[in-house]
């Protein structure tokens, strides 16, 4: 029974090897399941009638063991699975334990049941210990390639995550640029659809930035930003998205907004948070931020309108010398509006 049960495992881990190098594709499991399901039928087979039937086993066996390794070799010249679609996420290098699996188990188990079967059936004649240790050798060397293979797969993910990084910020501040905030904001909209939820949206912009510029030069204007940029990066551990959209133009996402007098704490909050002096080169610069709020679907039908009531009511507070304006009118035209379609 030793050798049918070896011929099982052997397959089994013939397939491990196939899946670890990327090789297993549709054709090359067929391949491998019937040359290995002959191969143990002919095993089986020897066992029954050596030892049931008591008959001499003649040739005529052999004609199985053949077939088998013509389906076991024709899986090696399979064409490699197309892997082109693959995501990042789905090429990220395993855990540590899965990694000690991938190489002890398979490749481990493989070389010891290949010296069990030959300590115990071929014995270590010259030849035989030669081609023991050159099946010694090439799985020493796929360790290495499929340890190699998948260190680069690491380097290839770091790369692309930092890439993607750097696509969705903005360069002087580190925080989430125009093109992000926007994909996020049209996100956001469709799941506060389907939940009925609201989502808030404050637009704010620094007083007296030109004159900052103007007074201490670009590169005051731009620390002046990373500071701005760094306290409001302080909010985001409560659950909130912060953009700069350019210049000193920054907005602050709030998803499943709370009633309207959480948004106006929020906004006092940031104004308070942002009206701090800052120390510019030896300079101490004052300077407050004029914010607008809007809310979904309270103001705006469509993110694109969002971002435009909000605006509107950043430079509403600006002209009044307000911290904040809140875009209550807006409400009301829409509740006229809506009662008007009624």
């Amino acid at each position: 029974m030793l050798f049918p049960l070896c011929g099982m495992v052997l397959i089994f881990f013939t397939v491990v090897l196939y899946f670890n190098t990327r090789q297993l594709g549709k054709w090359a499991v067929i391949s491998l399941s019937l040359g290995g399901s002959a191969y143990i039928m002919g095993d089986a087979l020897h066992f029954y009638l050596v030892h049931f039937v008591n008959l001499e086993v003649r040739a005529y066996l052999d004609p199985l063991h053949t077939l088998s390794v013509f389906f076991i070799a024709s899986a090696g010249a399979q064409p490699a699975p197309d892997t082109g679609n693959q995501t990042v996420k789905e090429r990220e290098p395993h855990p540590v334990g899965t990694l000690i699996v991938r190489y002890l188990l398979p490749y481990g188990v493989l070389g010891g049941m290949f010296a069990l079967m030959a300590q115990r059936f071929g014995g270590w004649n010259g030849l035989f210990t030669g081609l023991s240790l050159c099946v010694i050798l090439i799985l020493f060397r796929q360790i290495l390639i499929q340890y190699e293979n998948d260190r680069l797969l690491h380097r290839l993910h770091e790369s692309l995550r930092q890439s993607e990084s750097l696509a969705h910020r903005d360069d002087l501040t580190g925080l989430y640029n125009r093109r992000y905030f926007n994909a996020r904001l049209s996100s956001s909209l469709l799941e506060a659809d389907r939940t009925g939820s609201r989502v808030g949206l404050l637009y704010m912009d620094m007083n007296r930035f030109k004159k900052v510029n103007d007074r201490y030069g670009h590169r005051a204007g731009d620390l002046l930003i990373r500071k701005v940029a760094c306290r409001l990066q302080s909010l985001e551990s409560k659950g909130i998205l912060v953009s700069r959209l350019g210049g000193d133009e920054f907005t602050v996402m709030i998803q499943s907004a709370g009633e309207d007098q959480e948004l106006i704490w929020m906004a006092e909050e940031i104004w308070m948070l942002l009206s701090e002096p800052y120390e510019l080169e030896g300079y101490e610069v004052r300077t407050s931020p004029s914010i607008g709020i809007a809310v979904y679907p309270d103001h705006a039908r469509n993110d694109q309108e969002l971002i435009g009531r909000a605006d509107a009511a950043m430079y509403a507070a600006k002209e009044r010398n307000a911290r904040w304006h809140f875009d209550v009118d807006r409400t009301m035209q829409l509740q006229l509006l809506d009662q008007k379609i009624e």
